[in-house]
């Protein structure tokens, strides 16, 4: 959701040698068997948190479970250690433990699964590999109920799912996560026993998705860029595009070539009212766009105009040109291409001086690639535009301050920035956007906004971030 940079991924990490420091010291700072306790506890609220975009403290709840989780297997395993005379074989096997599930997770899983099964099924097999109760009764009876008991939680979980009406509406998200709640709790009373403890929550967790994920889903795919599907929305009939967990675009149903679009991209959006501009006709004649979402902008073609549209994942391409899913590609009015690679390198393969507006809104879900906002990839950008054209970034974004990353690269080479402030959407299906807008020149920025007063002057102080391919502070530009 916020991009790549190595905060993220050393949390993680850190905390997963710190469970090896932990269980392997002389006296383990946590007893074992509190946490073998409290990870039952903490897995069956990850099963219905996992559905849920808690954000800060739903990541918490991920990181501690994890810790916890590492906790309970490191533990068991410094418990099984052999003598010394076999250490070296034993540091070696779990060496290729680990080697094994980075490979599985990097290279086996994206081409297995269609989205991050990886994940719960890691869940599952922690659950899988917990010690048994001290007091478990191993009888065949019990044994049978291993499989039973889960496979019956399942059925209810699904069944109950499948059975209610999905309306997508707040009071019907309350009540499939209060059942989820239900299920979770019957599969923590599981927890004495790994196999029926193991398989109640992944019985919890196919509901789950069955649940948030699956119903009204058309499409869905994975590549090395993330998760991407297309969901008819409940009631509207609407189609939407999600990567990850952010919309990238939608088409309503109807008859007016063959809706007008919606979103980031509606007609009333400061992107709506510069393309249906009487300037945009009379300025515009090539439009170069980085990031293809469905295609949105190619309804707002005039005959006379063409755009290229840059898009790095193929599988996006794919989606926005099917026809049985989105119409704004194939019913534009104006010429249009896909060109798949690298926004940032495809244009720089291009004509300088051959755009007369160039868009950027390339995201990969909510995060923006940082490489297609620094000052070296703002020249390139300004080296493709025509005496007079104007460079726009989609700055919408929940956790970044993009459009003080913009003027502050703009004040830096001397050219003129404006932006827009968030506004009061009017009609459903219209979701705020916010834009900045970059020119060579004050004459030619007015030549683009005059008569429209929503563009302002970004409060960029002598602090803010530039970034630069050598050096990004995304710190810096946190709301």
């Amino acid at each position: 959701e916020i991009p790549s940079f190595p905060l993220v991924w050393i949390v993680p990490l850190t905390l997963y040698l710190l469970s090896f420091v932990l269980v392997f010291g002389r006296r383990p700072l946590v007893p074992h068997r509190v946490v073998v306790a409290v990870q039952p506890i903490l897995v069956a609220m990850l099963a219905v948190i996992m559905f849920v975009p808690l954000r800060l403290a739903g990541l918490c709840h991920h990181l501690v479970t994890f810790l916890v989780t590492a906790l309970v297997l490191h533990g068991e395993l410094a418990a099984r250690r052999p003598s010394a005379d076999r250490s070296s074989e034993y540091y070696l096997w779990i060496a290729v433990g680990g080697a094994a599930g980075g490979l599985f997770n990097a290279l086996v899983a994206p081409l297995l699964f269609p989205c991050v099964l990886e994940y719960p099924l890691a869940v599952v097999a922690a659950c899988l590999l917990r010690p048994r109760a001290p007091d478990h009764d191993p009888g065949t009876r019990s044994r049978r109920l291993d499989l039973a008991a889960p496979a019956l939680l399942g059925a209810a979980a699904i069944g109950t799912f499948l059975a209610l009406p999905f309306k997508g509406d707040e009071r019907d998200v309350v009540v499939r996560v209060a059942f989820l709640f239900f299920f979770a709790a019957v599969a923590h009373y599981f927890r004495g026993r790994p196999l029926r403890f193991g398989l109640g929550v992944a019985a919890v967790l196919a509901g789950g998705f069955l649940t948030f994920q699956a119903q009204g889903t058309l499409v869905i795919a994975r590549s090395y860029y993330g998760v991407t599907r297309v969901v008819r929305e409940p009631g509207t009939g609407r189609h939407v595009f999600y990567h990850g967990t952010t919309i990238h675009g939608a088409q309503d149903p109807g008859k007016d070539r063959p809706g007008r679009p919606t979103l980031y991209f509606h007609p009333e959006s400061p992107i709506g009212r510069l393309m249906t501009s009487s300037v945009a006709a009379r300025r515009a004649r090539r439009f170069g766009v980085l990031g293809l979402g469905v295609g949105s902008l190619a309804w707002y073609l005039r005959p006379h105009q063409a755009m290229w549209f840059f898009e790095i994942v193929p599988v996006v391409g794919e989606l926005a040109t099917d026809r049985r899913l989105f119409t704004y590609l194939s019913s534009s009015r104006g010429v249009v291409d896909v060109v798949i690679g690298d926004g940032r390198l495809s244009m720089a393969g291009e004509r300088d001086r051959s755009f007369d507006l160039i868009v950027a809104d390339a995201f990969c879900s909510d995060a923006v690639p940082v490489h297609l906002i620094t000052r070296e990839a703002l020249l390139v950008y300004m080296r493709k535009l025509a005496p007079g054209g104007a460079l726009l970034f989609n700055t919408s974004n929940r956790h970044l301050d993009l459009a003080g990353v913009v003027a502050a690269i703009a004040r830096a080479q001397g050219w003129e920035c404006r932006a827009t402030d968030p506004v009061e959407v009017e009609r459903p299906g219209q979701e705020n956007a916010t834009w900045a807008m970059v020119t060579g020149s004050r004459g030619d920025l007015q030549g683009w906004i005059a008569g429209d007063g929503r563009w302002r002057a970004v409060a960029a102080g002598p602090g803010a971030p530039l970034w630069t391919d050598g050096y990004a502070n995304i710190l810096a530009a946190l709301r």
